[in-house]
């Protein structure tokens, strides 16, 4: 029986195989491309990511500024949950070191959106139970504080009510550290109490800046005393050094304009 061959005709026309290959490739790459682009179109609008605060924060006074300001609220009334506000802490949807997190991250978004976010972690950290899973979120939080603190203290000639809370949530966490220090003899890696140490020298650098403030100043200076615990390291800060005498004549500068320059600002 006689075998009868059919000519096959490539569906590419008349191409070499490495042309092939190559065409092969390119429309693998736009495949690939595509689908890209799909799942970004697909990601989750209310992911809380630095790319957002961003443009949270160019959004400002344009005509996308409500629409960001409404996906804030809804990070905020997610992160609320996540604090268990109402329930102290405790509770199934519950998740302390994630709600902190999104807290930190949003207090950087400007106006009301950060002074809501300092005062959902103010009062998570205040009557949150205590636990060793919280530490690496707790450095964290430190180094943050630390950060604007000293930043705030030596750029803005006043007081200001964020710098106020800053001082507070710094109480808060360095209290929270030392406790577990103290109650659950946990070893802190190096890095964290480096780090810790290192944020706290700032810290002392910039304690004369808040010598006219006795609430501020207070808690300033538990905050480096409780590093010197947890870090097992001393801190010079100029109150240590400075002679009681020098103190006293500072405090004699002190007058009634600063007073009014100080309830102008709201830091009263």
């Amino acid at each position: 029986m006689p075998i009868i061959k059919v000519p096959v005709a490539p569906i590419f026309g008349l191409v070499s195989s490495d042309d092939h290959r190559k065409i092969q490739r390119r429309l693998l790459a736009r495949y690939l491309k595509e689908n890209v682009n799909k799942k970004k179109k697909q990601k989750n609008p209310l992911e809380l990511t630095e790319e957002f605060i961003q443009d949270f924060n160019d959004s400002l006074k344009t005509e996308r500024e409500e629409k960001y300001i409404e996906l804030a609220k809804k990070m905020l009334a997610r992160c609320k949950r996540r604090s268990g506000l109402t329930t102290l802490g405790c509770g199934k949807y519950v998740d302390l070191p994630l709600a902190w997190t999104e807290a930190i991250m949003l207090s950087q978004c400007k106006g009301e959106i950060n002074e809501e976010a300092l005062e959902i972690l103010l009062i998570s950290l205040d009557h949150a139970p205590v636990a060793t899973d919280h530490i690496p979120i707790l450095f964290f939080i430190s180094e943050s504080i630390l950060y604007k603190l000293c930043y705030d203290a030596v750029k803005k000639p006043y007081l200001f009510s964020c710098e106020i809370k800053f001082s507070k949530l710094g109480f808060l966490v360095l209290l929270r550290l030392l406790l577990v220090h103290f109650f659950d003899c946990q070893n802190f890696s190096e890095e964290q109490k480096f780090r810790l140490h290192t944020g706290l020298k700032a810290l002392a650098a910039c304690e004369a800046c808040y010598r006219h403030y006795p609430n501020i100043l207070f808690m300033v200076n538990f905050m480096l005393k409780a590093g010197e615990t947890i870090c097992e390291r001393v801190i010079l800060s100029e109150s240590s050094i400075t002679p009681h005498e020098d103190l006293e004549e500072e405090q004699k500068e002190f007058d009634g304009t600063r007073f009014i320059a100080m309830l102008k600002n709201g830091s009263c």
